[in-house]
């Protein structure tokens, strides 16, 4: 059908031109309904033409929105109509006015918006309750009635799955297995596609930590299922008070949680006291009592004083290897803290001040201010190189007499670099210990170190990985 424009001539009469309200499109995307002309959100355009009695050219045609986002060409009698795209998600209309001498028609010109499918929630969604009837909201300017919902993936747990007004709705069963389980459904219509994940937790698990993490003597247990009112249980009994969904477990035992007439599986906790370390002779200078031995492992004493103890850098808890090896997840930016937070020493020990590394270098008199004595590898019954301190330095030996003394291995350090390369371990003339002091100065770790004819204090980069030496707190 085409949109004429009519000039008819009767006897002597002449009858103004008239419009006709049909269209016909000649090429394009856009579709005519009754008067008006519609458009997809994409750029497109649409040519028709215009039919007249009267000479070409004495029509005209006018819109608002020209060369906005509707903008139209004239090429004789044909019309093209272009739109820009839409890239909002509103439709938006603008109309085409003709003129014929003093005759007007219109059209209306609409463009609808970008399609818009989502989940209000996102693209995943986790499920708490043991059972339940859920609805997720949907976000779209797409009719409900050109809407599919669908499950992506097979499962019994998940059911009566389908559309309500904006909202996708279905329900879960308990999730009576021991692992978290998955479900993904899929919405689709008017060309566009959004999935959502839903993961379900298993019913009443306890989660926490099976054993506490020593020096500490107690851990936090909770239940992410269930409302209202909940009941802790240790070895079948109530504990008084514990009505909350999380408990702190000072006890070892069997723990169960009773939530909304549901109880929970067993768990069973273990807390360990860590006793007071030992680490076997030590020496006292003034009040200050000193480990024998340097700290191996985090809180740990190592075996033997003489011995390659591990690295730490300062107020962090790893150990790193005493090897010379380049090591993996070593992060050479030292901790910012300006004391130590934490206590790698063992549970009742501490790091030692600059006042009490200072009394031992002093113990049994100085030299040019270098305390206790030089020992090689081998030489006083020590396997590795170092220096005895205390009082009855000069005459002590590992393998015989250390009454008065103990003995500290230079056992180098690790250099906040990117790999933590160990320096002064090996080496005549090269070897070092450095000792972590509790101490900061200048932004920096006050480190004890010695040589073989060199004792003192230097300030020293947090990321430096050092030894450490503990006294009794």
């Amino acid at each position: 059908m085409a949109f004429i424009l009519a000039y008819v001539a009767t006897g002597c009469e002449k009858t103004p031109p008239a419009f006709n309200d049909t269209f016909e499109i000649i090429s394009g995307d856009a579709q005519f309904y009754g008067n008006a002309l519609h458009f997809e959100w994409e750029r497109q355009s649409a040519t028709f033409e215009v039919v007249t009695e009267t000479a070409t050219g004495k029509w005209n045609a006018v819109s608002p929105t020209r060369d906005i986002w509707c903008s139209f060409l004239r090429e004789g009698n044909k019309l093209t109509v272009i739109v820009a795209e839409n890239r909002g998600f509103e439709p938006r209309s603008t109309w085409i006015e003709f003129s014929l001498g003093e005759q007007k028609h219109r059209i209306d010109v609409h463009q609808r918006g970008q399609r818009l499918l989502e989940f209000v929630v996102g693209t995943t969604v986790a499920i708490s309750a043991p059972q339940a009837h859920i609805s997720l909201e949907l976000n779209t300017n797409i009719p409900l009635s050109d809407l599919e919902v669908s499950l992506e993936n097979s499962v019994d747990w998940l059911t009566s799955l389908a559309l309500s007004s904006n909202n996708v709705v279905f329900d879960v069963s308990e999730n009576t297995s021991t692992s978290q389980r998955h479900a993904s459904i899929k919405v689709s219509g008017d060309n566009r596609t959004t999935s959502i994940v839903v993961t379900q937790n298993p019913a009443g698990v306890i989660t926490g930590s099976d054993a506490n993490i020593c020096p500490e003597v107690s851990v936090e247990l909770s239940i992410s299922v269930g409302t209202g009112s909940y009941q802790w249980y240790k070895d079948g009994s109530p504990i008084g008070g514990a009505t909350d969904a999380t408990y702190t477990a000072t006890a070892s035992g069997i723990y169960t949680v009773s939530y909304g007439g549901t109880m929970s599986p067993q768990k069973e906790v273990t807390i360990i006291s860590c006793p007071v370390a030992d680490p076997g002779i030590s020496l006292t200078i003034g009040s200050t009592v000193w480990a024998s031995v340097n700290v191996d492992e985090f809180q740990i004493f190592a075996e033997r004083a003489d011995m390659f103890t591990k690295f730490f850098q300062w107020n962090r808890p790893t150990a790193w290897s005493a090897a010379d090896e380049v090591l993996d997840g070593w992060d050479p930016n030292g901790d910012p803290s300006s004391t130590w937070t934490i206590n790698p020493c063992p549970e009742g020990w501490r790091l030692p001040t600059v006042a009490e590394f200072t009394a031992l270098n002093e113990a049994g008199g100085t030299i040019s201010g270098i305390g206790g004595i030089w020992a090689a590898a081998n030489a006083k019954g020590n396997a590795v190189a170092g220096r005895f301190y205390g009082p009855n330095y000069a005459t002590c030996r590992l393998d015989g007499d250390m009454t008065g003394c103990i003995f500290i291995p230079a056992a180098g350090w690790r250099n906040n670099n990117a790999g933590g390369t160990i320096n002064e371990q090996t080496g005549d003339g090269t070897l070092r210990g450095r000792y972590w002091s509790s101490v900061e100065q200048s932004a920096a770790g006050r480190s004890f170190s010695f040589v073989v004819a060199e004792s003192g204090f230097s300030n020293v980069n947090k990321g430096r990985g050092q030894t450490i030496r503990c006294v009794q707190k």
